[in-house]
């Protein structure tokens, strides 16, 4: 009997240190594996247990790291390849565009009837609308490649707006409305990319004509050491979840489907104010849409 009890004791015992081991290698196990996590490195996980489904346990988790890991590179090759040739694309578009913008301009100049005139004003208007559609294509891909140009340099924020706004002028003219420019004569300076910066300025405004039902303010406020700029406007059919979502490229895309944009405007306002570290602010109260970014002022 008492031969029993000390062999079941050293069979427990056995099992309990087992236990106690496997416990250990699983623990340190899922250290490396949050760890590895935590900072996306490419270590290869190792054990020092000396159990075999241990080992082959670890050994399939690597796997499946390396498997997630050329998964991860095939998928940035083939959107950089994506991007390029939604680049190249829209280039080649643009040139003969282009061209038939410039033969319009000169027909509507010529000594035409009316009606032909009428006409190729029509034709001229959706020339230019598909030029900027392309265009829009064109430049979101640009800026989502790696190769996206920033030149940073000192910027006249006043200046710079002013002369966007001047830009649409006409645009606000056709709309039969007005605008109210509240814009300071003081210098105020910014370090940012004066192109980046003037399509982010010139998308925003687009998007004021575009959803705007009236109601377009444009005011620069400085406080402190931020420069703030506002873009306001009222709207109709734009509840909570339209602003939450108003950045989001896919869903930018679906709400212009039949329209003449592509819907991308806001999309690179907010890959360029990224790539700028500026900040970008958005509400909705009262149908009044407003969307702010705030540049740093340097002296």
């Amino acid at each position: 009997m008492l031969v029993i009890t000390i062999i079941v004791g050293i069979v427990a015992l056995v099992f309990a240190s087992l236990y106690f081991l496997l416990k250990k290698d699983l623990k340190a196990l899922n250290k490396d594996i949050l760890h590895r996590l935590d900072k996306e490195s490419k270590a290869t996980l190792t054990t020092q247990s000396s159990n075999r489904e241990i080992v082959e346990f670890t050994g399939t988790i690597n796997y499946l790291f390396l498997e997630k890991e050329n998964t991860k590179l095939e998928y940035k090759k083939i959107d950089q390849e994506l991007k390029e040739n939604i680049s190249n694309i829209s280039h080649d578009f643009r040139t003969p565009l282009t061209a038939i913008l410039g033969y319009c301009d000169l027909l509507l100049k010529s000594d035409l009837t009316e009606e032909t005139k009428e006409y190729v004003y029509i034709i001229n208007k959706k020339a230019k609308s598909l030029h900027h559609l392309i265009q829009d294509f064109y430049d979101f891909s640009r800026i989502m490649s790696t190769d996206y140009p920033i030149n940073i340099d000192f910027v006249s924020i006043c200046e710079l707006l002013k002369e966007v706004i001047f830009e649409y002028y006409e645009d606000f003219t056709d709309k039969d409305s007005s605008i109210d420019i509240n814009i300071p004569r003081e210098e105020i300076k910014t370090i940012s990319d004066i192109d980046a910066l003037r399509r982010i300025f010139s998308n925003l405004i687009s998007n004021m004509l575009r959803h705007g039902i009236g109601g377009y303010k444009i005011k620069l406020a400085k406080k402190e050491k931020d420069a703030y700029i506002s873009f306001e406007n009222k709207v109709v059919f734009m509840d909570q979840e339209n602003v939450e979502r108003i950045f989001e490229r896919s869903y930018a895309m679906d709400l212009s489907r039949g329209s003449n944009k592509s819907g991308l405007g806001l999309s690179i306002v907010k890959e360029l104010a990224h790539r700028l570290n500026h900040n970008l602010e958005f509400s909705l109260k009262d149908n009044i849409f407003k969307i702010e970014i705030i540049l740093k002022i340097t002296a």
